[in-house]
């Protein structure tokens, strides 16, 4: 989860076992909450939404928008956006339901091209004076369909999170010195 006072953006992540028979029909139920003070564990529960696997491969926009609902299913407390990865793929085979194609065959595709577009945007001068020592993670799952959802997960540091800090620590030193 990534917390903000203002504008919240919540990230969670979604594992599968391999085990497990992902469809179409699957649910995922995601849960809002709002975290008072990590240390107790103290938070307050929110929302709720859910959504299929088929619900979110077949929207054309590349958001799902879900309402967020009271604990009681029945008040709209706010909304949520789910959003899925876009390959070249997908985008050229909407409407077509040929369940026919080599898994195999495509995937390795699918992920050359999801590693060089994102790649590149990564490796962009603004990006690399910001974030360093990037981390990322891609997870494909086979549906029912004989398609492939990739999820693509990205950590990274940045330098101001070093950075400032220790100017705030020298500027305190300094003024310490001084007194």
């Amino acid at each position: 989860m990534v917390e903000s006072t203002r504008d919240p953006v919540f990230l969670t992540g979604v594992c599968i076992s391999p085990d497990y028979p992902l469809t179409l029909d699957t649910r995922v139920k995601l849960t809002a909450y709002h975290v008072k003070d990590k240390t107790h564990s103290m938070r307050s529960f929110l929302g709720f939404t859910s959504f299929s696997i088929r619900d979110l491969l077949r929207t054309k926009e590349p958001q799902l928008s879900l309402s967020l609902r009271s604990g009681d299913g029945r008040t709209e407390v706010g909304e949520v956006k789910v959003g899925r990865l876009q390959t070249r793929d997908m985008e050229h085979r909407e409407g077509d339901d040929n369940t026919s194609d080599i898994p195999g065959h495509k995937c390795p595709l699918l992920c050359d091209s999801l590693h060089g577009s994102m790649h590149d945007r990564d490796n962009s001068p603004m990006m690399r004076a910001v974030f360093r020592s990037p981390v990322c993670k891609v997870y494909r799952f086979q549906t029912e369909s004989s398609r492939w959802m990739l999820v693509r997960e990205q950590m990274s540091e940045s330098s101001l999170s070093t950075t400032l800090p220790k100017q705030l620590l020298s500027c305190y030193i300094q003024e310490d010195m001084r007194r």
